[in-house]
């Protein structure tokens, strides 16, 4: 059975200072000073009805890429619903971004406390609006056709680069989920063209890359030359762990869990990562 739509929206692994959802693990080492069963379950349910949006207005799937800079992922991919609820929408399209002001857009976002280090909530705004003009000056006020129209991975890498916000990283991320879930099924899925798929090297998988010893130097270049080597055929396979293992286990702010890591030992003790120091 072919999957519905690219995103879960997941639970929150810490706490975010601000929000009204939780982070699990953060709040179980607070003793539960911040965390009641009705929090989780608001939590939850904010994640189920922010996955649901997702997979019922593509316009949001493409928002939602946008807005993934600088936050945590949970974030980004649930910013659309949080919009919508707020500007009082049961849909998101282009039609409807464009009939508000810039303005209104950044106000709804500050609201959303959907802004960041990297990109500010006029910026965002911009962004958005930019991306509802190219939807419906150029595929018809119909967002899914920037994934269904392309018969190629060029055309593809064409159409998502050509997005004001999403760069190469988030682009080629965009690509891996769309392939990974059946959203592309015009587009021949040869060897050659699987191979031009890279990994997003996200500050998560440049990390773990580094501490495994796979790169030297801690780069976006290094680690997109080191999946190319490990996994020739498809680089960008190679994203999603990499990303999951530095979130879950090779952390960049405290004390890797080693011991829990999948890649720190074979089952016959052998030692996979050398566990370089998490700073050098």
């Amino acid at each position: 059975m072919r999957k519905q739509y690219p995103l879960v929206i997941g639970r929150k692994e810490r706490y975010a200072s601000g929000d009204n959802t939780l982070f699990r693990e953060w709040a179980r080492n607070s003793k539960g000073q911040f965390s009641t069963p009705e929090d989780e379950d608001r939590d939850a349910a904010v994640a189920a009805k922010a996955e649901a949006f997702l997979r019922a207005n593509p316009f949001a799937v493409l928002f939602a890429a946008q807005l993934d800079q600088g936050k945590p992922w949970w974030k980004a991919w649930r910013g659309p619903y949080l919009v919508a609820s707020d500007l009082g929408w049961r849909t998101m399209t282009a039609a409807q971004v464009l009939a508000l002001k810039k303005s209104q857009i950044a106000a709804s976002l500050r609201r959303c406390r959907l802004g960041c280090r990297n990109l500010g909530h006029a910026k965002a705004a911009e962004n958005v609006h930019a991306l509802a003009k190219a939807v419906a000056d150029c595929f018809s006020g119909r967002a899914e056709r920037i994934w269904t129209t392309p018969t190629s991975f060029k055309e593809l890498k064409d159409n998502m680069y050509s997005i004001r916000g999403i760069g190469s990283g988030i682009g080629n991320m965009m690509i891996k989920i769309f392939v990974e879930y059946g959203m592309v099924p015009q587009i021949p899925k040869t060897k050659e063209a699987l191979a031009t798929l890279q990994l997003k090297p996200d500050t998560h998988v440049i990390h773990v890359f580094f501490r495994a010893g796979l790169i030297r130097d801690r780069t976006e270049r290094a680690a997109l030359q080191a999946a190319a080597t490990l996994a020739a055929d498809l680089p960008a396979a190679l994203d999603t762990a990499g990303w999951d293992i530095g979130v879950r286990y090779c952390h960049k702010d405290r004390e890797p869990e080693c011991d829990e890591c999948p890649i720190g030992f074979k089952t016959n003790g052998e030692r996979l990562c050398p566990r370089r120091p998490a700073r050098h």
